[in-house]
């Protein structure tokens, strides 16, 4: 769909970080937007500062509800799935729910979809990279999912995402319904609720507080801004060639050390703080080493290409997030080696 203008759209999880981003990008197009959300966070509140744009309508159900999907879902030509619970510490002290909302949720969704008579011209669900497991590096779509033991609950999330990415294609299977699924590497920008490491360190920094890193530092991410998740989700939901995939979509080149990671945001912040060591709450067992995407099909099937680079990124996140106390980037705030 390359004309979002009048398009009618549902978001579920829509008032969470990349679904209230998204949902801002479809309604400066024109899209009537539909963010289907619990209200547990609202990151759209925070970058809307409470005044949204009259054409998202912000619907307060969740997506266990049967009853709130179908009124939701009247009328529209797509869907971005994205409700989940998210941060590795809900996994731990909310385990049973993580699992629910990932796996009933979609199940709900696909069923609400078949029976209805409006059927959209996509769905598109955000999975995730962790479906991958501890080991990450150059991953590739077709290579198999790779999820960590029962006695950890550090991998129920991508245990429930994994199997909710083969409902999905299994539903549009059998129910003739367009879907794709996307797997996101690590996205960060302005408004990330949650405990995603950009966010926290940027916080930190804000509040002049040391910078607490899990482990010892090492393990790896290819950090990927919001503006090219949003991009991907898109493009998804437009390729007819998407219909049937799944899509890594991250940013290769902007793959770094935790440690180099807190280093770069520290000079960039111009903040005082340090950094501090502590135990990952998985222990050993929970800890992903590293995490970086092969994006050759995105690339080819899409078009598409991460056009933010991390310096930029990292700066136009924390930009954001000193307006909170009124701070300011420093003009010679540089990268840490």
């Amino acid at each position: 769909m390359d004309n979002w203008h009048g398009q009618v759209v549902l978001i579920t999880g829509g008032t969470g970080f990349i679904g209230s981003h998204l949902a801002l990008r479809l309604s400066a197009l024109g899209a009537r937007v539909r963010c289907l959300d619990t209200g547990r966070r609202s990151a759209l509140d925070q970058l809307t500062g409470g005044a949204r744009p009259a054409n998202i309508e912000v619907i307060h159900g969740s997506v266990l509800d049967r009853e709130s999907l179908a009124v939701s879902a009247m009328g529209v030509q797509t869907v971005f799935h994205m409700a989940a619970y998210a941060g590795v510490s809900t996994y731990f002290r909310e385990p049973v729910d993580t699992m629910r909302v990932t796996l009933l949720g979609m199940n709900n969704l696909m069923e609400v979809l078949a029976d209805s008579r409006w059927k959209p011209s996509r769905v598109v669900f955000l999975s995730t990279s962790e479906v991958y497991g501890a080991h990450a590096l150059d991953a590739d779509e077709e290579q198999p999912m790779c999820i960590g033991p029962v006695s950890n609950s550090r991998w129920v999330y991508s245990a429930a995402k994994a199997a909710a990415e083969h409902l999905l294609h299994a539903h549009g299977r059998q129910n003739g319904l367009p879907v794709a699924s996307l797997r996101p590497f690590n996205i960060y920008g302005p408004g990330q609720p949650g405990e995603g490491a950009v966010a926290n360190f940027l916080r930190a920094c804000r509040e002049g507080r040391d910078l607490e890193i899990t482990g010892d530092g090492s393990p790896r991410r290819a950090w990927c801004y919001v503006d090219d998740m949003i991009q991907a989700c898109l493009l998804a939901a437009a390729a007819p060639e998407a219909v049937g995939k799944a899509f890594n979509i991250g940013n290769p080149d902007a793959l770094i050390s935790t440690l180099d990671l807190a280093r770069r945001i520290q000079a960039i912040s111009g903040g005082a703080s340090g950094v501090r060591m502590v135990p990952h709450p998985g222990g050993s067992g929970g800890e992903v080493l590293d995490r970086s995407p092969n994006i050759g099909r995105a690339r080819a099937v899409l078009g598409y290409a991460p056009a933010v680079g991390l310096d930029e990124g990292l700066s136009l996140a924390w930009r954001w997030e000193s307006r909170k106390t009124g701070l300011t980037t420093p003009q010679s705030g540089g990268v840490a080696d």
